[in-house]
């Protein structure tokens, strides 16, 4: 249940946000193992930046709770590493906001997201939607 600040407000998880069926088929799931070996790998989200100028910031402006203290994050996020042509997803704190949050030991939310893709991938096997012009690939 959401912390009292947050209860007023319309906020939802990440899988429950009208624009995850957007973006979900644009999702890449890449499995790192050495965090839980090939039986229970750890998950990293990432996905292409929109080429859209507009929808990209839509993207990126998105507003859920954070999987571990339910305070607003942007739970995708422009990548260090790669600048502003890809983007991740998390669904807790970022590192400089809370250190407990991020490092917190993995929640469900991410496996309900790589499960939620992974059924898309099975009932859309190309991966696309009415949406391509908003994206690249």
């Amino acid at each position: 249940m959401p912390h009292a600040k947050n209860r007023t407000r319309r906020v939802t998880p990440l899988l429950e946000h009208p624009l995850f069926a957007l973006i979900a088929p644009w999702i890449r799931i890449e499995d790192y193992m050495p965090d839980g070996g090939p039986v229970r790998p750890r998950h990293r989200l990432e996905m292409n930046a929109p080429s859209d100028p507009a929808f990209r910031k839509c993207v990126l402006d998105l507003v859920v709770l954070c999987d571990v203290c339910d305070d607003l994050i942007h739970p995708i996020r422009s990548s260090p590493w790669h600048g502003r042509k890809r983007l991740y997803i998390t669904v807790t704190c970022p590192l400089d906001v809370k250190i407990a949050c991020s490092r917190a030991r993995p929640t469900t939310a991410y496996d309900q997201i790589v499960a939620a893709v992974r059924a898309l991938r099975q009932d859309q096997p190309s991966g696309r939607t009415d949406q391509l012009p908003l994206w690249t690939r």
